[in-house]
């Protein structure tokens, strides 16, 4: 499994982990629970560890917190919440000109929400074959393709893929095994991605 470290204390954590935006945002009827349990028991079976919410996805955080006291994984869970920043050029600044580099510096862990850009990189690649050579990085469907990319950057701690179902959570976790492109593959996936994108 790839794994990286949390730069503070050194202990490692799978490069990709759940997200929950939407997805765990349901009510606390059986019907609305038992697929977000799946979900969540799924990714603990595949070795997932990091869990990332926040105050602004709704109910998302205790839903959460309740499957997973449920499903007895709370102790085999690292549980992420987030802040917010306003305006898009600026937070692309932050992040490319000054987050990143802080990070690294300063021994700061980096996760990346919301990988997919909330599913739109799918229709975007619009059914495209993959390369023939990403199946060399163990590449072997977009969603892996793009995670793998995203994991590849060394300075990103953790990703964190959000989904309502098991299938996807398994295609999704599949990413964290198998090596890691490195620099030219990285700019070959880049190109590869813009001239084949609508």
């Amino acid at each position: 499994m790839i794994t990286r470290k949390i730069p503070s204390s050194g202990e490692l954590i799978p490069a990709i982990g759940l997200g929950s935006w939407i997805t765990f945002n349901v009510g606390d009827s059986e019907n609305e629970l038992a697929p977000m349990r799946n979900v969540l028991g799924a990714f603990v079976e595949a070795g997932g560890k990091v869990i990332d919410s926040s105050p602004m996805y709704g109910r998302s955080e205790k839903v959460i917190g309740k499957l997973a006291a449920e499903l007895n994984v709370t102790d085999k869970l690292w549980f992420a919440t987030k802040v917010w920043t306003t305006g898009e050029s600026s937070g692309k600044t932050q992040i490319e000109n000054y987050l990143l580099p802080l990070a690294a510096e300063r021994g700061v862990g980096v996760i990346i929400n919301k990988p997919f850009e909330s599913g739109a990189l799918f229709p975007a690649i619009n059914n495209v074959s993959l390369p023939t050579w990403s199946k060399e990085w163990g590449i072997s469907s977009w969603s892996a393709f793009f995670l793998k990319y995203i994991i590849s950057n060394t300075n990103i701690t953790c990703t964190i893929p959000a989904t309502s179902q098991v299938s996807h959570l398994k295609e999704n976790m599949a990413a964290c095994f198998g090596p890691v492109p490195d620099e030219a593959t990285r700019k070959k996936m880049v190109e590869y991605f813009l001239n084949n994108a609508r």
